[in-house]
Parts: C-alpha cells; structure tokens; sequence
C-alpha cells in the first residue's frame, strides 16, 4: 500500500519513497532528477515494490505469473513516461524489499 504521510510518500514493501519537492511535484528516491505529479510517483512507487518483491528473477523466466506481472509494470512505467526495462532495473539498483524487521 502507497501512502502519504506528511512530505513523503511511503510504500509497504520497498525502501524507496517518494518526496514532495514543491508544491505539486514529487521526486523519488530511485528517480530524483525528475518532478512528477502525484500519480506518476505513486506509479513509480508501485514499480518499485514490484522490483523489491520479485527482484532480477522478473525478467529471466517465462511462466504465466511473470508475464502478467510484467504486464503491470509495462502499465505503470506508461503512466510513468518511461520504458519498463529501465525503470524495473533503476529500482534494483539498489536493495529495495524492507526486511522483517522494517
């Protein structure tokens, strides 16, 4: 679950978050040179727990599950502006699923 909490925008299951940069504009931790209205950073958040929970394995099998849940990244990197690929790996660039203890 994606929510705001005060200048923040916080996900359940990744480390990266997004940050109210002015007034109507967002950046996110995985992104911070681009400003982007709420939607496109709750998208951007939603990749992101995507990426923490089923890390590199995405994008090397072929079952069913994978191809649909690639689908949702595809649909949110559109609302996003960004190509799939790029936006997956930008988020596994660094450790993005909150521990048990998170």
């Amino acid at each position: 679950m994606i929510e705001q909490q005060g200048r923040f925008l916080t996900a359940d299951h990744t480390k990266h978050y997004g940050f109210l940069a002015r007034a109507d504009r967002w950046k996110l931790s995985w992104l911070p040179e681009i400003a982007l209205p709420i939607e496109q950073a709750e998208a951007g958040l939603r990749i992101a727990e995507m990426a923490a929970y089923w890390g590199p394995w995405l994008l090397f099998t072929d079952k069913t599950e994978a191809h649909m849940v690639r689908r949702v990244v595809e649909q949110h990197a559109q609302v996003l502006g960004m190509d799939a690929l790029d936006a997956y790996l930008r988020c596994l660039a660094s450790d993005t699923s909150r521990g048990r203890d998170d």
